[in-house]
Formats: structure tokens, C-alpha cells, sequence
């Protein structure tokens, strides 16, 4: 039994915080924009090749940004001094507000689903 526990949590060992040890889809969208290696496909609207390395990016995230978004511009601001990232959004989300975003989504695609059944 303790070699089904030590498999388990053998990788939680030195991880400051389980909650927070992934990445975002931001942190890994600067790290290829840092790297100079943005798909085409995902965002062809990006002048190609980079000359240079952006030294101001501006994110902005319509419907609202977290603090776990937050987080991680002021992780890659600190990782990355040659670059500056400043994010912003319609809002900040806390629980509540994500919750309410969810909830409204799936009762808008809820009735979308149900006028395309009636049709």
C-alpha cells in the first residue's frame, strides 16, 4: 500500500503549492512568443519573421482576467527583464464572478442548443 501512496505523491515533493504547479496557456503563449516561435496557424495575424525580440507586449483578455493570470505575467516580467508584459481585461475575476461567466455561458449555449431543436 505505502508504493501506491510514495507513486501518488512521490511527485509532490519541493512543489511549494499542488494547486498552482501547472501552466497557463498564457505562460506557455509568452514563453513561445519570448522563444520566437508562434505558430503561424494559431496567430497569423503576427508579422513574420520577428526582427527583433518584442520588448512591450499588451495582453488583453476579453470577458476577464484571473489572478492566477496575473501571477504569471509577474513570474515571466521577473524571468524575462528584456521583455515587458502588461495584462489587463474587461475584468478581474474572483470565484464568484468566473462561476457566474460559466453559468451564463452554459445556460446561453443551453438555449441556443434548444432553437435549433424547435427549427
Amino acid at each position: 500500500a505505502s508504493g501506491i501512496l510514495n507513486r501518488f505523491t512521490g511527485g509532490l515533493k519541493g512543489v511549494e503549492n499542488i494547486y498552482t504547479q501547472h501552466d497557463t496557456q498564457l505562460a506557455t503563449t509568452l514563453d513561445m512568443l519570448a522563444k520566437g516561435k508562434m505558430k503561424e496557424a494559431s496567430f497569423p495575424f503576427l508579422e513574420r519573421p520577428f526582427k527583433d525580440r518584442p520588448q512591450d507586449v499588451f495582453v488583453f483578455m476579453v470577458g476577464g482576467v484571473t489572478y492566477e493570470e496575473a501571477k504569471t505575467v509577474s513570474e515571466f516580467n521577473e524571468a524575462n527583464p528584456a521583455m515587458r508584459v502588461t495584462i489587463g481585461g474587461s475584468c478581474v475575476h474572483n470565484f464568484k464572478t468566473f462561476c457566474k461567466e460559466v453559468q451564463t455561458a452554459v445556460s446561453s449555449r443551453g438555449r441556443a442548443a434548444s432553437g435549433r431543436a424547435r427549427k
